[in-house]
């Protein structure tokens, strides 16, 4: 019987698995989707990327349009960190040294997990050049050896090999150590600036630091040597307001041009390439250089012949007070506290989501299992629990929901149907059509089961239904409805079918198929095809 159930069921069960198949082909649509969503995202910030020109007319321009790329696109965390570096780049041409710490620290980040790590070096160079660009010599000095601890410097490519040297020897100078060690790390730049005829940036920077390390020395013919191959016309194949020609040689050919013409007294000249040299250290917040500057020239007895003179002494005493140069040291460790609460934060932020892609991921791996486990489940469970011949639930069900109701109380109506002189039916058409009359009066039931209303057969040709939290006047005629159908129904030819039924309401104390039972046996006496209630 269980097998002709479950024979009648298997449309059923093919549908529910092949739901199952479609939500996971489903869920494979999506994420193949978003491969192919990530793998577009990639191509348009490679584009992107390659638009930035960094140059001071577009750095607003630009900053917005990454960040709006950035937000708006998922991408990956190579890709991330360039754009982040891109921002960093363009930040620094801002001067806001708070905005730059938050990009360098970010695209950091991103870029320490990957194989990029010529970008690592490159950005920590950069920032260390605005460490002790705004006086904080320590910082940066503990910025390099840190980067030259985390990373074989050697196994960089010779350009930032050279990158990082400079950096060094630019610090030393800085530093006031404009001997043996600005010379050793100079000399292992210079092993590394490719000779070639057309000037680069990083042997630009090298030859303004042996230029100033010149003038230190008092060789100013050396000095103005060297000085005289350059220009401010010079590019270096980029554009010559880009970023990196600004802060690597035009700010400090700027400050050296200035030494130089003050040395041969022209002050007219040396001023016009100090004005210009405050005005990008203003624009660029490099507090330390403009104030070593200022120092400069205003100690210098041509300058203190001009008129204008005593301006710049107030210029100084103004950068002095606006900058507190006493307190570098604690900018510094501001910079790098918020450099490392940034990375910090992304951390716990990337951990974060983490563990909401692993867990929603396990969900719904978790949920196609139980979906497919609760879909059979239920599958079994029905078949369990449902007469082969009738559909209805089986007497187990029954008993399952009648010791449900009395635990928690529910009352309940309940109705016993017997079909009338049923052996005369079986042995009279046979058993084939007994089955047909218990089939039919089972579908008159089954029209009324739901919402609250279960149908069960209980036993050979006794069927029975209970009404939870049905009002108990509509129970009494639901009741003759159901017995009423089924005197006019016509199941099998030459034979009229009726049925019998007792019908009661839950009471505490006998039970209720008890008194169920005993009016059915009533109906039966007063004439049968009636419910006594």
């Amino acid at each position: 019987m269980r097998r002709d159930l479950i024979d009648q069921n298997r449309k059923r069960i093919y549908g529910m698995l092949g739901a199952v198949a479609g939500i996971f082909l489903l869920y494979g649509g999506v994420l193949g989707g978003a491969h192919l969503m990530a793998e577009n995202n990639e191509k348009k910030a490679a584009e992107l990327l390659s638009q930035i020109t960094y140059t001071e007319d577009h750095v607003e321009e630009d900053i917005t349009k990454l960040e709006e790329f950035r937000h708006g696109h998922y991408l990956s965390d190579d890709t991330t960190g360039k754009i982040y570096k891109a921002l960093a780049e363009l930040s620094y041409m801002t001067g806001d040294d708070m905005i730059y710490n938050k990009y360098v620290a970010t695209a950091l980040f991103y870029l320490e997990g990957s194989q990029d790590k010529d970008s690592v070096v490159y950005l920590t160079n950069n920032y260390m050049g605005r460490l002790y660009a705004n006086g904080c010599y320590t910082a940066a000095e503990d910025l390099l050896e840190n980067l030259a601890s985390n990373y074989e410097i050697s196994d960089f490519p010779l350009d930032i090999q050279a990158a990082y040297y400079l950096s060094r020897a630019d610090l030393a100078q800085m530093v006031g150590n404009d001997g043996d060690e600005f010379l050793r790390e100079a000399q292992a730049a210079i092993l590394l600036v490719p000779d070639s005829k057309e000037k680069n940036l990083n042997q630009a920077k090298l030859d303004l630091l042996t230029a100033r390390h010149e003038m230190v020395n008092d060789r100013w013919k050396e000095a103005q040597d060297i000085l005289l191959n350059y220009s401010l016309e010079d590019s270096f194949g980029y554009e010559k307001d880009q970023v990196y020609v600004v802060c690597n040689f035009k700010i400090p050919y700027e400050e050296l041009m200035t030494k130089l013409l003050l040395n041969e007294h022209e002050v007219a000249q040396a001023e016009k390439y100090m004005l210009d040299y405050i005005s990008l250290c203003d624009q660029y917040q490099f507090r330390a250089m403009e104030l070593n500057l200022l120092k400069y020239v205003n100690r210098h007895p041509d300058m203190k012949k001009l008129e204008r003179a005593g301006s710049y002494d107030e210029l100084e005493r103004d950068v002095l007070q606006r900058n507190l140069n006493e307190i570098t040291s604690e900018y510094a460790q501001i910079l790098l506290t918020d450099m490392n609460n940034t990375k910090e934060n992304l951390r716990l932020g990337q951990e974060r989501d983490l563990r909401k892609q692993r867990g929603i991921f396990c969900g719904v791996i978790v949920l196609n299992v139980l979906l497919v486990s609760g879909l059979a489940a239920l599958i079994i469970v029905d078949v369990l629990n449902r007469d082969g011949l009738t559909k209805l639930s089986n007497r187990k069900k029954y008993e399952a929901l009648r010791l449900e109701c009395d635990r928690k109380k529910i009352p309940y109506g309940f109705l016993i149907l017997d079909v009338d002189d049923f052996k005369k039916v079986n042995d009279t058409l046979g058993h084939d059509q007994g089955d047909v009359v218990l089939s039919g009066i089972a579908d008159i039931i089954l029209q009324y089961v739901g919402r609250g209303i279960y149908g069960f057969r209980y036993g050979g040709e006794e069927m029975c239904v209970m009404f939870l939290n049905v009002p108990e006047k509509r129970v009494a005629e639901i009741a003759e409805e159901i017995r009423s159908k089924i005197e006019q129904q016509q199941f099998v030819d030459q034979m009229k079918i009726t049925v019998s039924g007792g019908l009661c309401m839950s009471e505490h104390g006998e039970s209720v198929f008890v008194q169920a039972d005993r009016k059915l046996y009533e109906a039966k006496r007063s004439g049968k095809n009636r419910v006594i209630i």
